[in-house]
């Protein structure tokens, strides 16, 4: 059981801190602290890498007991990327380059950095890797890894991409794949393509929706193969220490907002099923959600793990404020505990706060310290070393601790998502929809588990419950008919197999054959 905070995004905090903070996070009653490795800050110039203050900071909590979590921060690029590699810039919908930025709540290197379907920065990202995962993967203290930071990759950028020459032409390598050939894609589209040089991936919502839908879920598969990217080059340098990696909230909450599509991050079933594990981040102050909306959040990541290990991996650990004057409400130990135990009790391994000291640059200036100025510190410190005591003590029961099966489950097809962003330019109904039903049981106090669509795992329940289904493949209405004929009971809503998932419309009842099989 890991209970940590992250301590260090470099250059946060300054050296002077770091012996004093290692020994009060250690009294604190947490056993770990987490590292941000940021290949920007490692990696200055080409080949030369500095590790110095990550080796001071592994060694020193060694000495206090501590163990270590070193999240892989390969999505901030150096500042040399462009230089060395010049033609590694994404593109938007328009056509044009992205100029990459000193992210928002990073001091160092560049966002979005060059496109990661580019062969040089490819190789490039996988030396620091290599670099980064040798240098601890046998420290003693390591307990895991975190290969990739909330599932980043188009951060700042003004507008949808990536639309450069290489991600295009591995798109149309993955419809390749899909249909088998032009004339299949051709019959699957129902258009008349020539060449697949004249086949485009979608760029706007709101016009035909087939080429946006199939973009959408090939980002979705693209997350993923980078995900399977980052955790071979890490595992192979160490096969038994944990793998994991977060999003920034649960994939069936993704609606697309800004210029990042639905699930362009990936799908929280596909990284899972890379990975020894996944976890989420969780700011329920920030964010605004009560200890319920927490709970389904959670759920959907243990949903998600089918078994393998589910992590809080971050968690807010102190006040949302903000250098423009905004003060987030303060974070009680009560509120904070409860949000501890929650995920404990969902049956999670890991619980990492963000972060133990006030953060001093950037948007997120003066605020999510544990220890932080928003007067209710001591009071959390005090809990927090209450809860240390009790994992300890009960390390064993808790580690092997997984809920009971739920009977009830609540249908997630991204699918859905597609077709409604594809559309509407945000798949608020679809996602909102699976929110509802999960919040609903949550608030009900009825066990559930989330049933993705592509994995239709529905030993044990009782009830399908299928919100917003205007899209129901072929084989999951075969496979949701047996249920039913086996004695499953499913909750569905109107207009169910309205749609292909390619958003043509199913106008007669045939063509629809989970509603005509249901009645």
């Amino acid at each position: 059981m890991i209970l940590a905070a992250q301590y260090y995004r470099p250059p946060f905090p300054d050296k002077r801190h770091w012996l004093d903070d290692l020994s009060n996070m250690r009294d604190a009653g947490l056993n770990a602290i987490q590292l941000w490795a940021v290949w920007g800050w490692i990696e200055p110039e080409p080949t030369v890498f500095r590790f110095e203050d990550y080796d001071t900071l592994v060694q020193e909590a060694e000495k206090r007991g501590l163990g270590v979590v070193i999240s892989c921060i390969a999505e901030i690029h150096p500042y040399w990327i462009h230089r060395v590699v010049p033609d590694s810039h994404l593109v938007d919908h328009l056509n044009r380059p992205v100029q990459s930025v000193g992210r928002v709540e990073v001091n160092c290197g560049l966002t979005p950095g060059g496109c990661f379907d580019h062969p040089g920065v490819r190789e490039h990202m996988k030396r620091f890797i290599e670099k980064l995962a040798g240098r601890y993967a046998h420290a003693v203290n390591l307990v895991g890894w975190d290969a990739w930071n909330e599932t980043r990759w188009t951060v700042h950028a003004p507008g949808h991409t990536c639309y450069c020459k290489h991600t295009v032409a591995s798109f149309r390598e993955w419809l390749k794949s899909k249909y088998g050939d032009l004339q299949g894609l051709s019959a699957a589209w129902k258009r008349r393509y020539a060449s697949w040089e004249d086949v485009e991936p979608g760029r706007a919502t709101g016009l035909l929706p087939a080429e946006l839908v199939e973009f959408c879920d090939f980002l979705s598969w693209r997350a993923a193969m980078h995900m399977r990217f980052r955790y071979e080059i890490i595992k192979g340098a160490n096969r038994t220490k944990l793998v994991s990696a977060h999003n920034a909230q649960p994939c069936v909450m993704e609606a697309g907002g800004g210029y990042e599509q639905p699930l362009c991050r990936g799908s929280d079933w596909d990284h899972a099923d890379e990975l020894d594990g996944f976890g989420c981040s969780h700011f329920p102050f920030w964010g605004g959600f009560d200890i319920a909306s927490f709970g389904t959040r959670v759920e959907v990541v243990r949903s998600a793990c089918r078994g393998k290990t589910a992590w809080v991996s971050e968690l807010q650990g102190g006040a949302s404020n903000s250098p423009t004057f905004m003060h987030g409400r303060s974070v009680s130990a009560g509120a904070q505990q409860r949000w501890v135990w929650t995920g404990i009790g969902r049956g999670c391994k890991a619980v990492i706060f963000w972060c133990w000291r006030d953060e001093v640059f950037g948007r997120e200036s003066c605020g999510f310290g544990i220890c932080g100025r928003d007067g209710l510190a001591d009071e959390r410190i005090a809990a927090m070393k209450h809860s240390g005591e009790v994992l300890l003590l009960h390390k064993n029961l808790l580690e092997n601790y997984q809920p009971d099966a739920a009977d009830v489950g609540v249908y997630f097809d991204r699918a859905n998502h597609f077709l409604d962003y594809a559309g509407m330019g945000k798949a608020e109904r679809s996602a909102g929809g699976v929110a509802g039903y999960a919040l609903a049981l949550e608030r009900l106090n009825i066990p559930y588990r989330y049933v993705e669509s592509r994995r239709l795992e529905l030993d044990g329940l009782k009830l399908l419950m299928m919100p917003f289904s205007p899209v129901v493949s072929e084989e999951a209405a075969g496979r949701i008919e047996d249920f039913v004929k086996n004695g499953g009971m499913v909750l569905l809503e109107a207009e169910a197999g309205a749609f292909s998932a390619l958003g043509f419309y199913n106008a007669e009842p045939s063509e629809r054959p989970l509603a005509g099989a249901l009645g």
